[in-house]
C-alpha cells in the first residue's frame, strides 16, 4: 500500500520542475514528512476530508494559525498532485476548510523614523531649484497621508479643485469607502500654500 513517504521524492521533483524554489520544495516536504507520521501507516488511498480535518484539529491545539494555514496548503497541493498523478481518484482535501491568520496591522513609523522623515523635507536653500521643488512636493505627499489619512492612490487623483481653502476641507472623491470630505491641517494647509505658490502638480504616482 503506498503510503505518503513514498511518493514524496516524485512530488518534490515535480514542483521542482514546475519551476519552485528548492528551498521552498524542502519546505513542502518536510511538512508531508509530519503529516505521514501522524497517520501512522495510513496508505494514501484511505485519505478522506475527514483524516484531513482531523489532522487540521490537532495541529491547531498545539500550533498558531500561520503554521496550520501552511500545513493544509501543503496538504491541498500534494493531494491535487496525487490525483493528476493518478494516486487518488478525487482531491478529497479539496472542501477542508483552511483558517486563515488575521491580517497583521501595520507598523508605524518610530519618533526616530519620523524626524529623519522631516528633516529629508526640509527646505534647503542650497540646493538647486529643481531639487527644491522636489523637497516640497514630497512635504506634501507625506503631508496629505499623514495628516488627511490619504492612501498612495487617492494622493495619485487629487486635483487642486478638490481642496476648498474656504471650508478647509479636502473632497476625497472614489475611494474605496465612497466619499468623503477630510479637514485640512494647519500643517497641511501650509505645505499645500506652499505648492500652490510653485505651482506643483499633484498627480505625483
Amino acid at each position: 500500500m503506498t503510503q505518503v513517504r513514498d511518493l514524496l521524492d516524485a512530488f518534490a521533483t515535480d514542483r521542482r520542475g514546475d519551476g519552485q524554489r528548492q528551498s521552498g520544495v524542502n519546505a513542502y516536504v518536510k511538512r508531508l514528512r509530519s503529516f505521514d507520521v501522524w497517520l501512522k501507516g495510513k496508505p494514501v488511498d484511505q485519505l478522506s476530508w475527514v483524516v484531513i480535518t482531523d489532522y487540521r484539529n490537532e495541529l491547531a491545539q498545539r500550533c498558531a494559525i500561520p503554521t496550520v494555514e501552511t500545513a493544509m496548503v501543503t496538504i491541498r497541493a500534494f493531494c491535487r498532485w496525487c490525483v493528476d498523478r493518478g494516486h487518488l481518484r478525487e482531491d478529497v482535501s479539496a472542501k477542508v476548510r483552511v483558517p486563515r491568520r488575521p491580517p497583521a496591522l501595520p507598523k508605524p513609523l518610530g519618533p526616530d523614523e519620523l524626524a529623519a522623515l522631516w528633516g529629508l523635507m526640509t527646505d534647503d536653500e542650497t540646493v538647486s531649484d529643481r531639487e527644491r521643488w522636489i523637497v516640497r512636493r514630497n512635504r506634501l505627499v507625506v503631508c496629505l497621508m499623514y495628516y488627511a489619512g490619504l492612501r498612495r492612490g487617492e494622493v495619485a487623483r487629487l486635483r487642486w479643485s478638490a481642496c476648498s481653502l474656504r471650508t478647509r476641507t479636502i473632497t476625497i472623491y472614489g475611494s474605496k469607502s465612497g466619499d468623503r470630505a477630510v479637514p485640512i491641517h494647519p500643517e497641511l494647509l501650509t505645505s499645500w500654500r506652499i505648492g500652490r505658490r510653485v505651482r506643483m502638480i499633484v498627480r505625483l504616482f
